[in-house]
């Protein structure tokens, strides 16, 4: 005996199929398995593109390269606080360009 013997045909407009297509090329699943975790209210687990990681651990470099830097400019004092302080928003804007692409 079939798991699920039921069958339903779903008529989607265009908005409605181009939302479907892109849910399906975004989690891997089938156009079945998408719809039943909608139906179910369950979360759609969507991977982040294999690009994400690598920009991340670059930029999570990037800011150890720049705490090491402020670390030791702040020792000496070679450093205005005002320009870690830019340093620290600009990594920071980084992480967020970072996110909002991702």
């Amino acid at each position: 005996m079939l798991r699920r013997p039921f069958r339903v045909n779903v008529r989607l407009n265009q908005a409605e199929f181009d939302r479907l297509h892109l849910l399906t090329n975004q989690t891997g699943m089938s156009r079945e398995a998408v719809m039943r975790y909608l139906i179910l209210n369950r979360k759609l687990s969507i991977p982040k593109p294999v690009d994400y990681y690598r920009v991340a651990n670059e930029v999570n470099r990037i800011g150890v390269n720049i705490n090491q830097i402020a670390h030791i400019a702040n020792a000496e004092r070679h450093i205005l606080p005002e320009n870690i302080e830019r340093c620290s928003q600009l990594l920071q804007g980084l992480v967020e360009l970072v996110e909002n692409r991702f």
